[in-house]
């Protein structure tokens, strides 16, 4: 790969001895993920006018130009998964879900009051309707 990445420039050309030496350092970035651009852009960007010795110069920017080492991501603790004892429905706590428990269900007292209020209330707005008096506005619509 490191021939591959410095033919082009004639200032850095190496023997393959040379370039056996300088493997290692290389592995080190692939070790690390990193590719032949990378390891293009650290090499050939910025070149001096002149190279006395490529294989220092490289063995130079191999080492000084090395990124660190990424930690491996610690993955998060999935949270834990329960089921309810009853129904066997995925819950966010042990025991019961809040269907099994009756939770989501109102009591029968608390059903038959909101039924007879909402009756009690229809039955107060059709005798209102019903008993009002034809307005000014009435015969406009007809």
């Amino acid at each position: 790969m490191l021939h591959r990445v410095t033919s082009a420039e004639p200032r850095l050309r190496l023997g393959a001895a040379e370039a056996m030496t300088l493997a290692p350092l290389v592995a080190l970035w692939l070790e690390r993920g990193l590719g032949s651009r990378d390891l293009s852009f650290a090499l050939l960007g910025g070149l001096p006018e002149r190279v006395h010795s490529a294989s220092a110069f490289l063995r130079d920017r191999l080492t000084r130009k090395l990124p660190p080492a990424v930690e491996p991501a610690v993955a998060s603790p999935r949270p834990r998964q329960y089921e309810c004892s009853a129904c066997a429905r995925p819950t966010q706590h042990e025991g019961t879900c809040r269907t099994c428990a009756g939770a989501d269900t109102a009591p029968p007292d608390a059903v038959d009051e909101r039924a007879r209020t909402a009756t009690r209330g229809r039955a107060l707005v059709r005798a209102t309707l019903s008993d009002r008096q034809p307005g000014p506005l009435a015969g406009a619509r007809a």
